[in-house]
């Protein structure tokens, strides 16, 4: 699903600064300030903007940051990720290739990584890691590249499959929930009710 201009800029304008009031942003871009309120919300709802948080420096805090590439079988993959991103002080996980999971963590000090250590040796799915201090940071930056023609692929809200197709939209409750086709509707709006019953 191809975002248009104006998504793009508010997403850029975002990036650099997630502090900017809609009314900034609609002024900015020479929009209605309901227009940015509108746009955003649609994004957010996609889940391309996945929340708003400060850009606090760990090393001004004295805090020890590492890098573990850690090795499992693929069976285990994911349920190993999903365990070592409950850490308090896993601050990133990957799923690499080769059956491999990255993960940064930051630490106060050296003693709280060995107790990390200790608590990864216990996983018994994990047949080998790699650990590395961080000395230094050149470049830290989000990841998402902001730029013209990009393109968001959701979630099928029922199915999970990624969607490269215009997805179906369903207006429920006043939000929009996006599914990849129309079997998929009629199975999510079953289940939508469903919940909302339990609730």
């Amino acid at each position: 699903m191809e975002l248009d201009k104006m998504d793009i800029k508010i997403l850029s304008l975002l990036q650099e600064d997630a502090r900017r009031s809609f009314r900034d942003i609609a002024k900015e871009l020479d929009i209605s300030t309901p227009t940015v309120s509108s746009k955003i919300s649609a994004l957010e709802e996609m889940g391309v903007i996945r929340g708003y948080r400060a850009d606090i420096d760990a090393d001004s805090l004295g805090e020890l940051t590492y890098v573990l590439i850690v090795k499992c079988s693929p069976s285990d993959l994911q349920e190993v990720s999903e365990r070592l991103a409950t850490h308090e002080n896993v601050m990133e996980v990957f799923h690499l290739s080769n059956s491999r999971i990255f993960l940064k963590v930051c630490m106060l000090n050296p003693l709280d990584m060995n107790n990390f250590l200790s608590d990864l040796a216990s996983i018994k799915e994990i047949t080998e890691y790699d650990q590395y201090s961080v000395i230094g940071t050149v470049k830290e930056h989000p990841r998402a590249i902001i730029q013209d023609n990009v393109c968001v692929i959701l979630k099928c809200y029922y199915c999970s499959k990624g969607m490269k197709d215009p997805p179906v939209k369903l207006k429920l409750d006043g939000k929009t929930h996006y599914v990849c086709c129309n079997t998929c509707a009629k199975h999510y709006k079953i289940k939508y009710e469903e919940l909302k019953r339990k609730v």
